[in-house]
């Protein structure tokens, strides 16, 4: 496990707050709490399994930064950088995911098949609940 501040910087980033105050806000927690784990370095696993459960965040990022990360930061960052709404995440996400579309013979899907022998049941977990989330936003 990486530092508690580590931990910290990729919940403040999922959740899209700067302090420990909000923070510990956000988690519904007291901020001695916060605190505590800080001070100690170490926070209970069951915290870390109910946040990766309730946000729906892979533990190993929420440990390590591995995996794929928080959707919602990422769709917050869309929204920032285009100056919209996330109507236009849906539109573009939708277009891509259409105008990408891929049969079972084509090479890329031949490739990812090949490949999935190297990764682990919770990567491919992963990846199969990020695709139901592009699945859910894009209405396909």
């Amino acid at each position: 496990m990486k530092t508690i501040d580590e931990i910290f910087g990729r919940l403040k980033y999922h959740f899209g707050v700067k302090t420990d105050k909000e923070l510990a806000e956000v988690l519904g927690l007291p901020y001695k709490t916060l605190d505590s784990w800080k001070f100690r370095n170490r926070m209970p696993k069951s915290r870390i399994i109910d946040i990766s459960t309730k946000e729906n965040l892979p533990i190993e990022w929420i440990l390590n930064g591995e995996g794929l990360g928080s959707f919602k930061a990422f769709a917050r960052e869309y929204k920032s950088e285009n100056n919209s709404n996330t109507a236009n995440l849906d539109r573009d996400i939708n277009i891509n995911l259409k105008s990408n579309d891929f049969n079972n013979d084509s090479e890329e899907i031949k490739e990812l098949i090949s490949l999935l022998k190297y990764a682990s049941k919770d990567f491919i977990t992963q990846v199969i609940e990020r695709l139901k989330e592009f699945q859910r936003i894009s209405k396909i």
